[in-house]
């Protein structure tokens, strides 16, 4: 009994260290050393090396590492083909190092084979399609290069979805190989694809219930009948997702109902909730701390109408806005809105509270947004020492272009907008004018870290007697956007007591340097001109500094301390600004 006690024992004890042996086993690391290539090649190999692939296995012994190294040469050769390798020596090693296995693969790649001929065809009806040939143009396969089947693959890839972008969706690719000659280390690709017909754009049926199959219709820019083209639909799907009125744009050719070559097209809307509410706080050296809150009814009616109530409460005055839209008969671009609106501004130099209600209709024009306004406003204000109240209808028109590689951080961009407008007295306006102002900015690149930044507004007001022209019509600069080192419409001719009461002219200018110092966070060095003007001949004022920008998730912010250099003393000032750079 006792014997077979201290046998028991005995086998408990032995089965612990052998458990502890094996756990020691398991513990060895094993490294996997690949030379000779590096790069792609190298990580291609380890792709295909089990050996890499087990070398965490925690059961893996000595035999089983000789196993799989067994096997590494061929599997080494074999990554290596698809870079036009065919002719690789390899050899391997086991050896342990410092209670470490390390399995070396050392390779000699050999001659790379090189493409001989290349040999693309298209057939069927995409032969005299010109995107085809644009490819054919720009296909990644040139007789010297090397082989690379990715590139090979990719060319093939890019046929065929050319072929179904286009609407050839009977093509199928007739020959597709490439023929290697391992000894003179040359390749022949050839690739053929018979396009078939190319299908045609079929009727446009829309799956919701919210709005009138009329307006959305005004959304497509396509015609049954024509070629089909899938970049269509996907401007399509942008532009009713744009529109506001859908949450989620789902569209697919029915190819199984085509009629003939013309495939059905269906468009399923899920609709955005009817209600939209818009709240935000900020802060600008020119406003002071502001605040903005937001109404939107998305759509009131099967025609798409839409209401909007805007308020807007800053430490220089408030704004209150009612807005009624249309769409029109490119609902993408062109609306018709009726407005009404109290503004009630005061800053140092004048104050005034306006009413207001009009229309304005607003189309494309090729690259320009062009926006005809009519408006009636009341305006009581205070210039200087003066003070009066205008009645004026003023019709407008303003142009504007905004053209940017990247709208959130451009690095390549340009904004213009050039506004038109006046009034006569003999219809219902106390005084007659007339107004010009163009604003441009132009952005470019200083190299990787670095882009200049450049401004102008220039504007002309003619006017009988400038005395009767409103605070509202008047030229005014300094500020956040204009003259920096000045004070938010501070700048402009003064009167006997020394008070800026604006002018008939402006000129500002503007160049900055911006250089990256860390990830989003820039520094800026600027200098701006300008002044509110009587005449073209009055002088300009001057202010320069240095900023910081850091571009934050609610977009760019601006911190600049800048100084007045026309002043005494040159004094400083600092600015704070948040908003798009263009």
């Amino acid at each position: 009994m006792h014997l077979a006690i201290l046998h028991a024992r005995q086998l408990t004890v032995a089965l612990l260290l052998w458990l502890v042996v094996c756990e020691a086993a398991a513990a060895v690391p094993i490294n996997v050393e690949v030379k000779g290539v590096s790069g792609a090649l190298r990580e291609n190999v380890l792709a295909h090396l089990s050996l890499a692939h087990h070398k965490d296995d925690s059961d893996l012994s000595e035999a089983g590492l000789q196993l799989l190294l067994g096997r590494a040469a061929k599997e080494t050769r074999t990554a290596l083909r698809p870079f036009g390798y065919y002719d690789a020596s390899v050899t391997t090693s086991l050896k342990q190092v410092d209670s470490r296995w390390v399995a070396e693969i050392n390779v000699k790649p050999g001659p790379q084979v090189r493409i001989d001929k290349v040999d693309v065809r298209v057939d069927g009806a995409g032969k005299s399609d010109p995107a085809f040939a644009a490819l054919l143009a720009k296909l990644p396969l040139k007789v010297g290069d090397g082989l690379n089947d990715a590139e090979y693959e990719k060319a093939k890839a890019s046929l065929q979805n050319l072929a179904a972008e286009r609407g050839y969706f009977d093509a199928k690719l007739t020959r597709h190989e490439i023929a290697v000659d391992p000894v003179r280390h040359r390749a022949e690709i050839y690739l053929y694809i018979d396009t078939g017909p190319r299908y045609l754009f079929g009727p446009v049926r829309f799956e919701q219930s919210q709005l009138d199959p009329d307006l959305l219709r005004r959304y497509v820019d396509f015609k049954q009948g024509e070629p089909f083209d899938s970049t269509k639909l996907v401007e399509l799907q942008g532009a009713l997702v744009d529109s506001n009125y859908f949450q989620l744009v789902t569209i697919s050719p029915k190819r199984d109902e085509a009629a003939g070559r013309e495939v059905p097209i269906v468009v399923t809307l899920t609709p955005r909730k009817p209600n939209k509410y818009t709240f935000g706080i900020g802060y600008g050296t020119d406003t002071g701390a502001r605040g903005s809150a937001g109404w939107e009814r998305r759509w009131i009616n099967r025609r798409g109408h839409r209401v909007r109530l805007d308020a807007k409460v800053s430490q220089i005055g408030e704004s209150y806005t009612a807005s009624y839209i249309i769409p029109m008969a490119h609902p993408r671009t062109d609306q018709l809105v009726y407005s009404a609106g109290y503004d009630d501004q005061t800053t140092d130099t004048a104050s005034s509270r306006i009413t207001k209600y009009g229309v304005n209709y607003t189309h494309r024009r090729g690259s320009w947004t062009e926006t005809w306004g009519l408006s009636h406003q009341e305006e009581a204000y205070t210039v200087g020492t003066d003070q009066g109240r205008s009645r004026l209808l003023v019709p407008s028109v303003l142009w504007s272009r905004v053209h940017a590689d990247n709208r959130f951080y451009p690095r390549h961009g340009n904004s213009v907008s050039l506004l038109l407008r006046g009034a006569a007295d003999s219809v219902l306006s106390d005084t007659s004018f007339a107004q010009t102002r163009l604003d441009a900015k132009l952005i470019g690149s200083a190299g990787d870290n670095a882009r200049w930044i450049a401004r102008t507004s220039l504007g002309y007001s003619w006017v009988p007697e400038f005395s009767t022209l409103p605070a509202s019509m008047r030229f005014f600069a300094g500020g956040d956007r204009s003259v920096r080192g000045y004070a938010y419409n501070s700048l402009g001719p003064t009167d006997a007591n020394g008070l800026v009461i604006g002018g008939k002219y402006l000129m500002v200018g503007s160049l900055e340097y911006e250089h990256t110092i860390r990830g989003h966070l820039s520094a800026a060095v600027f200098y701006d001109v300008g002044n509110a003007l009587d005449d073209l001949s009055g002088p300009l004022e001057r202010g320069a500094g240095v900023g910081l920008r850091w571009r934050s998730p609610v977009g760019p912010i601006r911190l600049d301390v800048a100084s007045a250099l026309s002043r005494d003393g040159q004094p400083w000032r600092i600015h704070i600004s948040i908003g798009p750079d263009l």
